[in-house]
């Protein structure tokens, strides 16, 4: 139904019905809100950042361990002011995700009823709800989602006109600094471009497309000079393992299955995006359904994530603009769409309207094992502890989990340890910067990262077993690894993370731990039988 065949004024009815919207949003992301414990991993190297540590996790040696640079110089803008990462992580999240409902809603024009379509299908999905807080960077991913895709399959922006492919090359250069990996969205719709671009001018316009992806070499190139390598950390940590691509494939089926089971709504909607896509006669739409098939397909091939629906959330965010761009439902259509969405939310127990603070306490019996899944509903785990809705001030440190109280007592003892653990985000924020943290998965340790690592419940989180020697090593600063292989190996990763940026011998180490056949160490090693 669109506004202009309205008798009255048509302005006041449209933002009444926006203002509503964006009240329920508020409400939300309020009862649905969250703080993950890997956001605190990111919020340690910000805190570092800040006080003029570096670019550090552990300030001893220069690790880069997130995929989302963007997102974290973000925060770190804002941190600088707050000095504190909770309310600022969370009020940053919530702007970016208003933002793009509106843009969400320009693309309905005056049309009330896929202006509420729209609202309720980003307000039915769990995962997209979910990840609107977290701490993690898929609000900016959205904003940044919306933006390129609302303009591609709108045509705003002619496909061929003068400066198009630098509009379109920055924001996806940008959403790839906001996460690596959801470039792969992108490809085919710049792949695209380019072709078009080529036949209309017969250039490629490599002056713009080098203006464009300039962040993203420049940061490369960074990432190479201080921490030696192309790559996070974590990258050589979750993907350094002995489990095959056929096991990681089923992995990804236990993924979809627990979205299926919990976030139906999610994986149905994403489906419907497909199949419009495909049915539509225009190029645009097709490229950006292959896409999102494309991430699918890398969700199985990596194993997915334990985090239920978060690598869901931005292929739910471009099936929901294809619906609007489709938007050839009858009004009965519509009226029917609308209802099931109701009913949906008062049906679905984790829908998040019926969430609330004792969600913790509702679904818990009959949440889904990750020992069994390698699949879990992280903010059902976290929710009592970091929801906006158990804020306390007389709570500290909040999050209030164990790993914030013992990080926390670690500081106030003031003293320069070294802890070995395996969950790292609120242990290593609250401990200060003088505290040494080895991870045993990895994600923060550069030689551990090259060990193969054991499969564990979590899909990505490969358990590594302490080599003999290596707690000695960081305790006198002196390699004293049992195994020889080993320790020439951290020899090189030493020189790589913790020496002078400019010597020649760090640089051939740098060659040799990205490109050489040996940058993993394979066999066995004797094993400091104190920390299993």
């Amino acid at each position: 139904m669109n506004i202009k065949s309205l008798p009255f004024r048509a302005d006041f009815l449209l933002f009444g019905i926006k203002s509503s919207f964006l009240i329920i949003f508020i409400y939300l992301f309020v009862v649905n809100s969250w703080m993950n414990d890997d956001a605190y991993i990111t919020f340690r190297m910000i805190d570092n950042f800040i006080h003029g540590y570096g670019l550090r996790w552990n300030i001893a040696e220069r690790v880069y361990i997130n995929i989302h640079p963007l997102w974290m110089f973000l925060i770190s803008v804002f941190y600088f002011f707050s000095k504190e990462p909770y309310f600022t992580t969370l009020l940053i999240s919530f702007f970016l995700s208003s933002i793009t409902l509106f843009i969400l809603w320009k693309k309905c024009k005056q049309n009330i009823s896929l202006i509420t379509l729209s609202s309720l299908l980003l307000f039915s999905s769990k995962a997209y709800i979910d990840f609107c807080s977290s701490g993690l960077e898929n609000p900016l991913s959205y904003l940044l989602c919306s933006i390129f895709f609302t303009t591609f399959l709108f045509g705003e922006r002619q496909k061929n006109k003068p400066h198009s492919i630098l509009f379109y090359f920055t924001i996806a250069t940008l959403c790839f600094l906001t996460r690596f990996d959801t470039i792969l969205i992108y490809l085919p719709s710049l792949i695209f471009l380019l072709y078009s671009h080529y036949r209309t001018h017969g250039k490629w316009n490599a002056f713009e497309i080098g203006i464009a992806i300039s962040p993203a070499v420049l940061w490369f190139l960074f990432s190479l000079t201080y921490f030696g390598f192309f790559f996070p950390n974590v990258y050589y940590a979750k993907l350094n393992t002995n489990i095959s691509l056929l096991q990681r494939i089923f992995q990804g089926f236990y993924y979809f299955k627990f979205s299926f089971f919990h976030d139906p709504i999610t994986p149905a909607v994403i489906l419907m995006g497909i199949l419009i896509g495909f049915r539509s006669k225009q190029p645009f739409e097709k490229l950006t359904v292959i896409g999102i098939i494309f991430y699918l397909l890398y969700i199985f091939k990596i194993g997915a994530d334990f985090m239920s629906g978060r690598f869901f959330t931005v292929p739910y965010l471009i099936s929901v603009i294809l619906i609007i761009r489709y938007s050839k439902i009858s009004n009965k259509g519509m009226l029917a769409c609308i209802l099931f969405l109701i009913i949906y939310n008062i049906q679905t127990p984790r829908a998040p309207f019926n969430s609330g603070k004792d969600y913790q306490k509702k679904h818990s019996h009959n949440h889904d094992s990750p020992i069994e899944s390698g699949v879990t509903d992280d903010r059902l785990y976290y929710h009592n502890a970091s929801s906006l809705l158990h804020y306390n001030k007389n709570i500290n440190p909040f999050p209030n989990m164990s790993y914030s109280q013992d990080g926390l007592k670690l500081k106030k003892a003031n003293i320069h340890a070294i802890t070995v653990n395996k969950s790292i985000g609120y242990l290593g924020y609250f401990s200060g910067p003088t505290v040494f943290i080895i991870d045993h998965y990895g994600l923060s340790d550069p030689l551990l990262a090259r060990i193969p690592g054991k499969k564990t419940k979590l899909i990505g989180h490969n358990f590594r077993f302490i080599p003999e020697g290596y707690l000695q090593s960081q305790q006198t600063g002196t390699n004293i690894i049992e195994d020889t292989k080993l320790r020439e190996l951290y020899n090189k990763i030493r020189m790589v993370t913790r020496g002078k940026l400019f010597t020649w011998q760090r640089w051939r180490y740098i060659i040799e731990l990205n490109f050489d056949n040996n940058r993993f160490f394979k066999g066995q090693y004797k094993i400091d039988h104190s920390y299993k």
